[in-house]
């Protein structure tokens, strides 16, 4: 499920990304912790990941099974992301008074924002992130705060619980959802080099008995004895043979 989870990640940045307070400040994958992160940032931001994933493969195909992730949000904002008013009041770029309950409102609209985002219409990400998710089973929110040592900090984790599409089988051919995904990829100037990657990871190899040996998961021993596979000297001196017949009994009497 390596591809539908890059896929949504990538969808997810890609349709907050000006959809929210946070403006660009979408990231993917941050690594540093959100109060690191924070420290850094100059303006509200917004970080996404997967935290954890979990699928069940049919036997020993590891791409067969439906797939479930937990796709997180990381909303946060700090004290330092703050101008003067008018009157010197302390508030922040949005409007918003720079005290614990003006920044936990903050979160409240970026996080409003941000799911909304998700369900616009007119989004072709988020299009594409709703053809990826077939159910939304829960959604959980951490909050996050500090105060010492540092400037004020307001943080929000909403991790977002979703059943989703499977990965293509090896050798399958590109259908469903993803010529939409490798043409919104190919389009983006930042993506546009994954699209060759994507379509290498699923060709596999192109003779057809190698393909049907690697989705069904069978060992090479087993894929002879099903006789899948041509013989071995012709196996051996034909590296181009591309087609297979399997072998059935015959029409009953």
């Amino acid at each position: 499920m390596s591809l539908v989870c890059l896929l949504l990640r990538l969808s997810t940045v890609k349709a907050l990304s000006g959809a929210t307070w946070a403006g660009e400040a979408v990231r993917d994958s941050e690594i540093a912790p959100i109060d690191a992160a924070a420290a850094e940032e100059k303006q509200p931001f917004i970080s996404v990941y997967v935290d954890e994933g979990r699928s069940q493969p049919v036997g020993r195909d590891l791409f067969e099974g439906a797939a479930e992730m937990a796709l997180v949000l990381e909303f946060g904002i700090t004290a330092q992301m703050s101008v003067r008013d008018e009157g010197g009041r302390e508030i922040t770029e949005q409007g918003m008074p720079v005290t614990d309950a003006g920044l936990e409102l903050t979160l409240d609209v970026l996080h409003r924002q941000a799911f909304a985002a998700l369900m616009d219409p007119e989004n072709e990400w988020a299009d594409l992130w709703r053809s990826i998710v077939s159910k939304v089973v829960a959604v959980d929110i951490l909050r996050g705060a500090k105060a010492d040592g540092g400037p004020r900090f307001a943080g929000r984790q909403v991790k977002v619980h979703c059943k989703t599409l499977r990965d293509p089988a090896v050798g399958a051919a590109l259908t469903g959802i993803w010529p939409k995904a490798l043409a919104l990829i190919a389009g983006d100037a930042e993506l546009a080099f994954l699209e060759p990657v994507i379509r290498g990871l699923v060709a596999g190899d192109p003779r057809a008995w190698k393909i049907t040996q690697a989705q069904r998961g069978l060992s090479t021993d087993e894929a002879r004895a099903l006789n899948l596979t041509p013989p071995l000297q012709a196996e051996a001196t034909s590296p181009d043979f591309d087609s297979v017949t399997l072998a059935g009994p015959g029409p009953s009497a």
